[in-house]
């Protein structure tokens, strides 16, 4: 008796935190935001190499996103010209899939995805 735990639950969901508002939410509420040494900016992707952040693909998280949050995230310099290609991108091509699924589209084309060649 007592504390209930995760082990309590029969499905943990993975839990990550929007770095625009700051909420912690199912993993499928937001969209991943990654940038490895290999690539020149950030891009979309959930299964993307490197550093990630994690997002809420609605208007008021992606206005308030601000290069010191990526920044934090990536751990480098992060432009507001970088911010507003991946805000473009992201409007442009909304990430989700029926009924307002994010899981249900793939976040990023095959050409981006990592292959293990290498």
């Amino acid at each position: 008796m007592g504390r209930s735990t995760d082990a309590d639950t029969p499905t943990s969901v993975p839990r990550r935190r929007c770095v625009a508002c700051r909420s912690s939410v199912p993993a499928t509420e937001l969209v991943r935001i990654a940038w490895s040494v290999e690539m020149a900016g950030p891009e979309v992707g959930r299964t993307l190499p490197g550093r990630g952040a994690w997002v809420h693909s609605v208007p008021d998280c992606l206005d308030a996103l601000r290069p010191s949050d990526l920044a934090r995230a990536f751990r480098r310099a992060v432009t507001t010209e970088q911010i507003a290609g991946l805000v473009a991108r992201l409007v442009v091509h909304p990430v989700s899939g029926p009924a307002g699924d994010p899981a249900a589209l793939p976040l990023e084309s095959p050409a981006t995805r990592r292959t293990g060649d290498g």
